[in-house]
C-alpha cells in the first residue's frame, strides 16, 4: 500500500515538474525570439535614420512604396544613388550601384517595408517608415512577428535653409548632368552673365542671346500664355523660313498669335 501511495505521489509531482519545465522553456523561447526581433529592428531603424539624415534628396512614390532612393551629399552620377528596399526576406541597402547588403540577419525575416514622404514646406520633409520583422524559426513556440513604425523629420536639401552663394573662387554649379530640376520660382530678379539686373523693373537680364527651341506643339493663345514668344521652325530648304509669333490680346479683347517675323 505504501509503495502504491509513494508511486502515485511521485507520478503527480513528476507531472507537475514536467509541466513547469515546459512552461519555462516556452517562455524562454518566446523571450529569445522577442529579444532578437527587437535588437534587429533597432539596428535597422538606426541605419535607415543615418542614411536619411545624411541624404541631400529623397525619392519615394507618391502613394508610398517599398523602395527609398537617396541622393547623398557626394552624389555625382545616377550610379551613386543609395537605395533601401525590401528584397525577399531582407531589408537591403545598395550604395553606389554595388551589391545590396542586408540590414537584418538570417535570424529574422522582413515581411513588409513601406516608406511614405510628407512635405512640410518651408520646413524639412518627413519620411515615415513602417516595417515588420518575424523570428525565423520552425519552432511553433517562437513564431513571433512585430510591426514597427517611426518617422524621421530631416532631409537636408529638399528645402534650402540659407542662401546659395558661390565659393571663394566665385564658382558654383547648380545641378549635375543627368539630374532634372523640375521647377524654379524666384521672387526677385535674375541676372545671367551680369552682376545684377540694371533696374528694379527688369526681372531677367543677361549678357548674351536667348535661344527659343520650341519643338513642342504651340498651345492655343489665351490669358495663360499672354506675352509668350514662340519660334516655329521652317522646313529644310530654300524658300522655307522660321516664324516668330507672340501671344497678345487686341482691342477687341480677342487673343491670338501675332506673327512678327
Amino acid at each position: 500500500m505504501e509503495v502504491l501511495i509513494y508511486s502515485g505521489l511521485f507520478a503527480i509531482i513528476s507531472t507537475l515538474l514536467i509541466s513547469i519545465l515546459g512552461v519555462f522553456l516556452r517562455i524562454d523561447a518566446q523571450e529569445i525570439a522577442a529579444t532578437e526581433v527587437g535588437n534587429q529592428a533597432n539596428f535597422v531603424l538606426r541605419n535607415i535614420e543615418r542614411y536619411i539624415t545624411e541624404a541631400s534628396l529623397i525619392e519615394v512614390p507618391i502613394d508610398g512604396g517599398s523602395e527609398l532612393v537617396l541622393y547623398m551629399k557626394n552624389y555625382d552620377a545616377p550610379s551613386t544613388k543609395t537605395k533601401i528596399k525590401l528584397t525577399g526576406d531582407d531589408i537591403i541597402v545598395e550604395e553606389s550601384g554595388a551589391a545590396g547588403v542586408p540590414l537584418n540577419t538570417s535570424k529574422v525575416k522582413a515581411t513588409s517595408l513601406i516608406f511614405n514622404k510628407y512635405s512640410n514646406s518651408p520646413g524639412l520633409d518627413t519620411v515615415k517608415i513602417s516595417f515588420a520583422l518575424a523570428y525565423n524559426s520552425a519552432n511553433p513556440q517562437q513564431q513571433l512577428t512585430r510591426n514597427f513604425r517611426t518617422a524621421i523629420a530631416r532631409v537636408n536639401a529638399a528645402t534650402f535653409d540659407t542662401s546659395l552663394v558661390p565659393g571663394t573662387d566665385n564658382s558654383l554649379d547648380i545641378g549635375v548632368g543627368g539630374q532634372r530640376w523640375k521647377t524654379a520660382a524666384f521672387s526677385g530678379s535674375v541676372g545671367i552673365g551680369v552682376g545684377a539686373p540694371s533696374a528694379s523693373q527688369i526681372r531677367l537680364e543677361l549678357d548674351g542671346g536667348i535661344k527659343l527651341n520650341t519643338a513642342q506643339v504651340r498651345p492655343s493663345c489665351g490669358e495663360t500664355f499672354r506675352g509668350m514668344f514662340w519660334v516655329t521652325k521652317g522646313a529644310i530648304g530654300v524658300g522655307e523660313k522660321d516664324s516668330v509669333a507672340v501671344c497678345t490680346k487686341d482691342a477687341g479683347d480677342l487673343y491670338g498669335w501675332r506673327t512678327i517675323y
